[in-house]
């Protein structure tokens, strides 16, 4: 699972004491999971399908999965009269929303009513190099939507911080106000975790049981949470109204804060502790010689 948005512990276990997490029926997941299966049934490595086909037969239903629903705008121009900078799609709160982007005369200022936005690459392509084969498209889609955020980011005042690139099986998670967006992003590796055919599944480096271990279920999990629309919106059980990114974001800081003070007080009660009875034993096993003459004698 790579990208540094949230640390590993806090994906791994901290993220199971959120009340989001908590509040997620067995149920509920159950159908998730089956959605997702049936939307990536007889997909694999071998699959050719261009990136119009990839948001037609997998994007756009997995959005659905994900509670959006149809309340997304394609092609909205982040450029003005120039088409330079045109995500896929501009993600909204709710149908109210949309509405009134749509009452806007101009795409820029259909910004200002969303929420997010989404880049869609087609099948299996790769998200952080460039693409000779696509002409039209032949930059490295991170670095595409690293330039998209920022001038959402403008165009918005600031409503749209939030950004989605997938090729189908990959899908990312952008923040704009992160501090190395190239590295701090959160990305799932949906097909992965489905065990789609010639796949390799790296959710992580550890081995299974191991600490760091994220098993296909629980990554799968985090893709509902993080990716789900709700997750943009503020939580009715946060007293603050934060979003559940927002809140996530300030509990993977305090949760790695817990872990190093743990730490620290584990070295200096165990660790500390041991070593200063090393040292108290081999004092008193030192070897002693004697130097000086006569009555200057010392050991």
């Amino acid at each position: 699972m790579q990208g540094q948005l949230f640390t590993q512990d806090f994906l791994t276990r901290g993220v199971r004491e959120t009340p989001s997490w908590q509040a997620f029926p067995d149920v509920e997941y159950a159908n998730f999971e089956s959605d997702l299966h049936s939307i990536y049934k007889g997909l694999s490595t071998e699959s050719t399908i261009n990136e119009a086909q990839t948001e037609a037969l997998v994007i756009n239903k997995v959005l659905g999965v994900l509670g959006w629903g149809d309340d997304f705008l394609p092609q909205v121009n982040l450029s003005g009269k120039r088409r330079e900078d045109v995500p896929d799609c501009l993600l909204f709160a709710d149908t109210e929303h949309k509405d009134l982007a749509l009452l806007e005369t101009k795409d820029d200022r259909r910004y200002r009513h969303g929420l997010a936005i989404l880049e869609a690459k087609r099948w299996l392509r790769p998200l952080d190099r460039g693409d000779a084969s696509e002409p039209t498209d032949p930059d490295a889609p991170s670095s595409q939507m690293l330039r998209y955020l920022s001038r959402a980011d403008v165009v918005s005042d600031r409503a749209v911080k939030w950004g989605m690139l997938t090729n189908g099986n990959v899908w990312r998670l952008y923040w704009q106000d992160a501090r190395s967006r190239s590295e701090e992003f959160f990305e799932v590796d949906v097909a992965a975790a489905l065990g789609v055919s010639g796949i390799e599944r790296e959710l992580d480096d550890a081995a299974p049981g191991a600490p760091g271990h994220i098993a296909p279920a629980h990554a799968l999990r985090l893709f509902f949470m993080f990716f789900q629309r709700g997750a943009f919106l503020p939580q009715d059980w946060d007293n603050t109204g934060r979003t559940f990114h927002a809140y996530a974001l300030n509990e993977a800081r305090l949760y790695e804060e817990k872990v190093s003070q743990d730490l620290g007080a584990r070295v200096f009660s165990d660790i500390f502790a041991q070593l200063a009875d090393a040292l108290a034993r081999g004092d008193l096993h030192a070897v002693t010689t004697e130097t000086g003459f006569g009555q200057f004698k010392r050991q």
